[in-house]
C-alpha cells in the first residue's frame, strides 16, 4: 500500500493537533491560559518542551 506524503503529512498534523487540543483543554481546567511548546532537533537528539502560562506568565513545565 503506498500512502502519499501529503496525506501522512496531513495524518502526523491531525496528531499533534489533538495532543496539543489535550494539553490546553487539561491546562484551562487548572486554571492556566496557554500552553508553549517548543520541539528541536540537534545531532540526533530530539528534545520537546512544553511550557504552561497563567495571564502570560510561565509557571510549569516539562521537557520530553
Amino acid at each position: 500500500m503506498h500512502v502519499s506524503p501529503e496525506a501522512l503529512q496531513a495524518a502526523r498534523m491531525a496528531a499533534l493537533e489533538g495532543a496539543i487540543l489535550g494539553l490546553l483543554r487539561d491546562a484551562v481546567g487548572d486554571d492556566l491560559d496557554g500552553v508553549s511548546i517548543v520541539a528541536e532537533a540537534d545531532a540526533g537528539q530530539v528534545v520537546i518542551d512544553v511550557t504552561y502560562t497563567h495571564k502570560g506568565i510561565p509557571v510549569a513545565g516539562e521537557s520530553l
